[in-house]
């Protein structure tokens, strides 16, 4: 790898050779870091690729010599990293920690089916609706992604609305550009909206299956003026007089809590009524995680999920109890048991990214307790309390009933 961080930790002696001592030291300090090396080599290709920007630094422990001056030294040989340091960066650079390995839940799974179906039957206007923290631009993205391998032929876009309320019609057509990769800014606003038209109109037709599909974010931030453009962009599409009419299918993304403003907001608009029925019209549905059953099989999924080597990512933070038998499944039962002491929490369902950030809380923290304290069959509650309240797991809750969504929908419907 690259120009990775090093780091190295020597100690200046008036002996030109080491004591016996501190060969045994240097050794075992070699194994480890020997070993620590073979685990971060075994890693997924996105692992290696977040060592390629990283510059030769200023160490940041320093070398304290014997007379107590302090020297800095600047090294980029990964063989003299430390264990610790090593340590540190296959932590980060793990897809659980990192978070660049998409994980497919229960609720994602459900609500991709609904838009892929969606857009086999060229249905137009269908949302999900979640609470903040529920996973709704994630599954928005994931979706992008899925529907481009499973339906190749398609063009897809991605836009999510921005919640400033005082952009211009410039601002909006600038945003519009940057998302559907419309690199030109120039010029006046009418002569770059025209350029963005002509964009996606020249990539839908150049398509296979001649048909877009939008995948809009935030949709309860929507001005007047990104109503107009998405007006404009379906007229042009459906209504080409140079080629054959084009389809265009629009899946948004949606706050409850803001629906009711967003729709009061946009029924004084000129093209509302029109656009309502192929952004607006049909709740898909989405709920968030909230039975035992969907707990645990969000954490079968960590457990057969596997690095580049093939390594099951529970093995990676706990080896030691992995190779006794140990599954992260189990865990399931226990922080569920937890979580539905709380009235009401299971009817709301648990946001994922703070579930997400309470595994990754866990595991991390049970690393350190990989060979005293758990066993095939052990769990520890303590671990899991730790790991609630360091990623604010009731604060994130109360937030969700005051938006007042149950798993993904209005509290009244």
């Amino acid at each position: 790898m690259a120009s990775v961080l090093s780091q190295t930790r020597q100690e200046f002696s008036y002996s030109d050779e080491p004591s016996a001592a501190e060969s045994q030291t240097q050794s075992q300090e070699h194994a480890e870091s020997a070993d620590l090396q073979a685990d971060s080599s075994a890693g997924p290709d996105v692992e290696s690729n977040l060592g390629d920007d990283l510059n030769a630094t200023v160490e940041s422990a320093p070398i304290r010599p014997a007379f107590g001056a302090v020297i800095h030294r600047i090294s980029a040989t990964p063989e003299r990293l430390a264990p610790d340091v090593i340590a540190r960066r296959n932590q980060l650079q793990h897809p659980l920690i990192s978070q660049t390995v998409p994980i497919l839940t229960p609720p994602v799974a459900r609500s991709y089916a609904l838009i892929e179906e969606s857009a086999l039957h060229g249905h137009s206007g269908g949302y999900v609706c979640g609470a903040h923290g529920d996973g709704v631009s994630y599954l928005l993205q994931f979706s992008k992604a899925m529907i481009q391998r499973r339906i190749p032929g398609v063009v897809t876009f991605y836009h999510s609305f921005g919640a400033s309320q005082s952009i211009d019609d410039r601002d909006c057509m600038a945003a519009f550009a940057q998302s559907f990769g419309v690199g030109i800014l120039k010029g006046r606003t009418a002569d770059l909206r025209v350029r963005i038209l002509r964009n996606v109109a020249l990539r839908t037709r150049s398509s296979d299956l001649r048909t877009a599909i939008f995948f809009l974010d935030n949709a309860q931030y929507m001005q007047e003026d990104d109503v107009g453009f998405l007006y404009d962009l379906r007229h042009d599409l459906r209504h080409d007089l140079k080629e054959d009419p084009l389809s265009a299918v629009f899946v948004a993304g949606i706050f409850p809590s803001d629906f009711g403003i967003m729709n009061s907001r946009l029924k004084h608009m000129q093209h509302h009524r029109s656009l309502e029925t192929s952004v607006i019209e049909r709740d898909l549905g989405f709920s968030s995680i909230g039975t035992y059953d969907e707990l645990r099989k969000l954490f079968g999924t960590i457990d057969q999920a596997t690095t580049g080597g093939s390594k099951s990512w529970t093995a990676h933070f706990l080896p030691r109890a992995f190779r006794k038998g140990y599954r992260f499944e189990g865990e399931a039962q226990v922080l569920f048991s937890l979580l539905s002491k709380h009235e009401g929490w299971a009817e709301l369902g648990f946001p994922a990214k703070t579930l997400f950030a309470c595994i990754r809380s866990f595991l991390t923290l049970a690393k350190e307790h990989d060979d005293s304290r758990f066993a095939p069959a052990g769990v520890n509650e303590d671990l899991w309390k730790q790991a609630l309240d360091f990623t604010c797991f009731v604060e994130s809750m109360d937030r969700k009933l005051v938006d007042g969504t149950r798993t993904g929908y209005l509290g009244e419907e």
